[in-house]
C-alpha cells in the first residue's frame, strides 16, 4: 500500500490540497488524528453527515478510499517536502 502512495504526484496533490476549503482541511486534520466522524462533528459544530460528505469529497479528490490512506498520502507529501532528494532516491 505504501508503494501506491509513493507513486502519487505530490505537486498535483499539493495543488489539490490547496483547493480544499478551510473546513475540509480541518476535517482532514482531525481524520488524520483518528477522530471519528461524530467526534469531528462535535469539535467543529457540524453534523456527522456533513463530515462524511466532506471526507467523501477528499477521497474522490485524492483518489483514495480510507482515512488511513489520507494519513499515508499526507505523510509522504510532508516527507517529500522535507527530504526531496532522499525520497526521489527511494522511488527509483
Amino acid at each position: 500500500m505504501l508503494q501506491q502512495v509513493t507513486k502519487v504526484d505530490h505537486k498535483l496533490m499539493l495543488e489539490k490540497y490547496e483547493q480544499f476549503s478551510q473546513r475540509e482541511k480541518e476535517i482532514i486534520f482531525f481524520a488524520r488524528h483518528a477522530l471519528t466522524n461524530k467526534e469531528i462533528a462535535e469539535k467543529l459544530g457540524i453534523t456527522s453527515s456533513v463530515v462524511k460528505r466532506h471526507l467523501t469529497m477528499v477521497y474522490k479528490t485524492f483518489n483514495i478510499t480510507s482515512r488511513r490512506r489520507i494519513n499515508l498520502a499526507m505523510i509522504m507529501f510532508q516527507l517529500e517536502q522535507l527530504y526531496p532528494k532522499q525520497i526521489l532516491q527511494c522511488k527509483n
